[in-house]
């Protein structure tokens, strides 16, 4: 990188960098990040970024997509499921547990925030969700991975 930042400062530096971005929120929540908030978006410009650090972060997205198991983009387009299957939150549950790749860690989560007539162990595999996946996801195949994965009666 051409300098050293935070990762709130990366965060500040990609949105503000766009030509198309006029205003960014963020959650503060107490004054000294507000303070460092400004000073940060006082030094930011449109295309203010180099090509350099523009890649960086091209190759940190590449890195995190790449542990992605299952590309699914939260869209929730594919919802409602008529079983309540919360299909983006279970694959979201999975991708995380994936990429951390240690299952005694990583399935608490999954039991704990899904609620249970959410989970994958709900789906039917009826398919209605596919016609409306436009990244093209075979969602009740993807559905079996996630249930094959969490599938321990240890956390039910």
């Amino acid at each position: 990188a051409d300098k050293k930042r935070t990762p709130v400062e990366w965060a500040f530096e990609y949105l503000w960098d766009k030509p198309l971005v006029t205003s960014v929120f963020s959650g503060m929540s107490n004054m000294d990040q507000v303070k460092q908030n400004i000073a940060i978006a006082e030094n930011c410009d449109v295309n203010s970024m180099s090509e350099h650090d523009r890649q960086i972060l091209k190759d940190v997205t590449q890195v995190y997509k790449s542990r992605e198991e299952i590309p699914c983009t939260g869209c929730r387009y594919c919802m409602p499921c008529h079983n309540k299957v919360d299909i983006p939150h279970c694959f979201k549950q999975y991708n995380i547990a994936k990429s951390l790749d240690y299952i005694d860690k990583t399935a608490a989560p999954y039991f704990w925030l899904v609620n249970k007539d959410e989970r994958a162990d709900s789906c039917t595999f009826c398919g209605e969700c596919n016609i409306q996946c436009p990244q093209g996801i075979d969602i009740p195949a993807e559905m079996e991975k996630v249930f094959d994965f969490f599938h321990d009666e240890e956390y039910h």
